[in-house]
């Protein structure tokens, strides 16, 4: 004997509707439904009338949650409207994941803006460490995070420079101050710091090769 798609119960006490629900489960599953068609219907069109990114996607997760709560309804047998939940989810994903790169780029723009007028390295690293805590949330919420990595390690590796910069510049003011051994010790430090980095390999070649020839000249002396 056929058992209810939402609960599981047979007998004869249990006839079942066509969608395969018990009389109980039938009035319950209609009330779900309806409450997850409402969400998605009001959530899409605050998404669509927002201007502000974030409401947008704000908006963009309660479709989705609720299109993915259809979609278990859907692999359980259950119908939940013409359109199928698990049509919708790939297409309204993508949509959050364009906004997500596009709004990570903005917040990329505003916050180099912001680095460009800091007064020191110290205050450029934390705003360039406060968008890192961004994209992290960012790629928390996308389906393929691919691009918001490739974002991120722009900004990992502007952190990694600015030290490397402050680094340098101390080696720089040793070799002006004629202090080489002290400038060849700081460019050996800056080396193994960037050697030991996570930043991007070929940017790290290449500025590795830079500081490498400051090396050797200081050696060679």
């Amino acid at each position: 004997m056929a058992s209810c798609r939402y609960c599981g119960c047979s007998g004869w006490f249990f006839p079942l509707s066509k969608a395969g629900l018990c009389h109980a489960c039938a009035h319950l599953v209609a009330m779900e439904v309806a409450q997850h068609r409402d969400a998605i219907r009001d959530s899409a069109l605050r998404a669509e009338q927002t201007l502000d990114p974030r409401s947008k996607l704000a908006g963009l997760d309660v479709v989705v949650t609720n299109l993915e709560a259809l979609a278990k309804l859907e692999g359980r047998g259950i119908p939940t409207g013409d359109a199928p939940a698990s049509e919708s989810i790939k297409a309204r994903k993508a949509e959050r994941d364009a906004l997500l790169f596009e709004t990570a780029q903005k917040a990329l723009d505003d916050a180099l803006a912001q680095v460009q007028a800091a007064p020191s390295p110290e205050a450029k690293s934390s705003l360039l460490n406060t968008l890192l805590l961004q994209l992290a949330e960012f790629k928390a919420k996308a389906e393929d995070p691919g691009p918001l990595s490739a974002v991120e390690r722009k900004v990992k590796d502007s952190v990694i420079l600015i030290q490397l910069n402050l680094d340098l510049e101390k080696a720089q003011d040793a070799e002006r101050r004629k202090d080489f051994k002290a400038a060849l010790r700081l460019y050996e430090e800056a080396l193994t710091c960037l050697k030991a980095s996570d930043m991007d390999a070929a940017s790290r070649a290449k500025h590795a090769l830079k500081i490498n020839g400051k090396v050797k000249e200081l050696k060679a002396r």
